[in-house]
């Protein structure tokens, strides 16, 4: 943790730490991976090498040499570094904390709530209940007046600002091509001519669309989204021109 703590101190705050205790084979198993690689900061979107790092230490023995794991860490790490660089001073503060509490408590923390009974939003760190980590998100609004013409530049702007969510007006595309699929991104529309609102949300929230089919004004004018965590509701709306001082 502390050397992990290092790494979020110099360049590479969007690096996220999950760990966990596996119930079968006795071991503590610590995933370093990036920020977009994460639910709820307790769950890992992709597994593999191509998406985070990981090492499982056995504890059934008193003492375990930690020497190769550090150098396998220095090794494997550096393949996500690049995509971990960037300031993430709310996460940086707390993760001081969780070394902190995991210091005084002498336990180490959990993450992933398979395995024991916190609520959503909360780790484990020893015997103490602690807020998962905070999670800031990404998102712009645009009135894209049909997508085929700006559909490159779209995606190279869902590269660049890292965004978690994209909201669309005055869609184009009423049949749903699979041409027009953003990478990562899941997609929720409506199919209103002329007026349709798309949303695009990374694939690592969990989201329920809301149904609004009751509001009959605004039918193909509005999406509504429930996030899980952090819990809240996003609503896409696309308002036509209405000035009262023009006739």
């Amino acid at each position: 943790m502390l050397l992990f703590q290092q790494r979020l101190r110099s360049c590479y705050q969007r690096l996220r730490w999950i760990s966990e205790f596996s119930p079968y084979v006795h071991a503590f198993i610590c995933h370093i991976t990036t920020q977009n690689n994460t639910c709820a900061n307790r769950e890992l979107f992709h597994y593999g090498k191509h998406h985070d790092w990981s090492v499982s230490v056995g504890i059934e023995k008193a003492e375990v040499d930690m020497a190769p794991y550090i150098k396998d860490f220095q090794v494997e790490l550096f393949p996500i570094l690049e995509k971990g660089r960037g300031c993430a001073p709310t996460y940086l503060e707390w993760f001081d904390k969780v070394v902190d509490l995991a210091q005084s408590s002498k336990g180490l923390p959990q993450f992933n709530g398979e395995y024991f009974c916190e609520p959503l939003g909360y780790i484990k760190v020893g015997e103490d209940r602690y807020p998962a980590s905070p999670i800031s998100l990404r998102l712009i609004s645009w009135n894209i007046y049909g997508e085929r013409a700006h559909f490159n530049s779209l995606k190279q702007m869902g590269a660049d600002y890292l965004l978690d969510i994209i909201c669309l007006q005055k869609y184009k595309d009423n049949k749903a091509s699979a041409d027009f699929e953003l990478p990562g991104y899941k997609r929720d529309y409506s199919l209103a001519a002329y007026a349709i609102v798309t949303t695009h949300i990374k694939e690592y929230f969990s989201t329920e669309l809301i149904n609004i089919d009751r509001y009959d004004t605004f039918y193909g004018h509005l999406l509504a989204h429930k996030f899980s965590y952090q819990a809240f509701t996003l609503f896409n709306v696309y308002t036509q021109f209405s000035n009262p001082a023009v006739d």
